[in-house]
């Protein structure tokens, strides 16, 4: 998967998005099977103009980011890293904006920090951990703008970019609508603050898959099933108390709480289960303790409900 990103971030500083398969002389593409040729994170464009990129771009537009300080060498270490640390910065301040103290934010910071799942993550120049920064990001700008009305604006930038690491991402609209509550002036400050990374999704999509709304997915609608639902609750059960510590238990709790306000139950709810919803429809996530990654959108709210609790 990191050799897919770093791929696609050369593609990216090179200005294009189109690459053309490298073959064995004797064995021409035209006679070997559709994907030999097809390295992992790309595949045959649809005009057939040779490969495009599988993967979103976000993370990609990072790993070219941070080229300029660390080489292509060093690049994606340089981003994860970064990525990581301000995890926990921001799992601390999301649980500080939502009323718990500062020791208890500590430790919410402290469980994310200690988590088999964040740690290993955090190892791997991917998406995960990046998607759980800027996740928090919105909704902390989000809440911000109940005080300032221009934080409305980083909010939507800051969604921008959690969809351009992950198109799902867009779950995250649910919660921000109850940080952001009903005033127009911070919805409209909002879009503004998407609007330029919306306009680079569009055009990245078009160029590389001919498509203003297509990703390099393509339809993975087979991929999503309900049948998985059973299987991916019970691995649930199993192994969240085992990454984030028996406390997450608590959540289900939070909707009985008397010390919280009935908007942040909402945002910490649908939070929570929009992501945990989605992803148990998924063929992959009842796999394996680290397919889990897909819900690290969502872990600062999952142990700040449990602590809230």
């Amino acid at each position: 998967d990191s050799s897919g990103y770093m791929n696609h971030a050369r593609l990216l500083a090179s200005g294009h998005l189109h690459l053309q398969a490298r073959t064995i002389p004797g064995l021409p593409q035209a006679s070997a099977p559709p994907y030999l040729y097809v390295p992992l994170g790309f595949r045959p464009a649809r005009d057939g103009d040779g490969l495009v990129p599988t993967y979103p771009s976000g993370f990609a537009l990072f790993v070219l980011a941070m080229k300029p300080f660390a080489g292509w060498r060093h690049a994606g270490d340089l981003a994860i890293i970064l990525h990581s640390i301000v995890g926990l910065l921001a799992t601390y301040a999301i649980c500080r904006l939502l009323g718990l103290g500062r020791r208890w934010a500590l430790l919410g910071a402290g469980i994310v920090a200690t988590s088999p799942l964040y740690l290993f993550m955090s190892l791997q120049a991917m998406s995960d951990v990046p998607s759980l920064c800027w996740t928090s990001a919105a909704v902390m700008a989000a809440l911000r703008s109940r005080e300032r009305a221009p934080w409305a604006l980083a909010a939507g930038a800051a969604v921008a970019v959690d969809v351009l690491l992950r198109p799902a991402n867009v779950l995250v609209f649910v919660p921000l609508a109850f940080a952001l509550g009903s005033s127009p002036r911070r919805w409209i400050l909002f879009i503004a603050g998407g609007l330029p990374g919306a306009l680079f999704f569009v055009a990245h999509s078009h160029a590389a898959y001919g498509s203003f709304a297509a990703t390099g997915y393509g339809d993975a609608t087979r991929s999503f099933l309900a049948a998985y639902v059973p299987g991916t609750l019970l691995h649930y059960c199993k192994w969240l108390p085992a990454l984030f510590t028996p406390l997450v238990v608590l959540a289900l709790g939070l909707p009985w709480i008397r010390g919280a306000a009935p908007w942040t139950k909402w945002l910490l709810g649908t939070w929570i289960l929009g992501f945990a919803a989605f992803y148990s429809t998924y063929l992959c996530t009842h796999e394996a303790w680290w397919y889990l990654r897909f819900l690290l959108p969502a872990a600062p709210a999952l142990v700040a409900a449990s602590l809230l609790v």
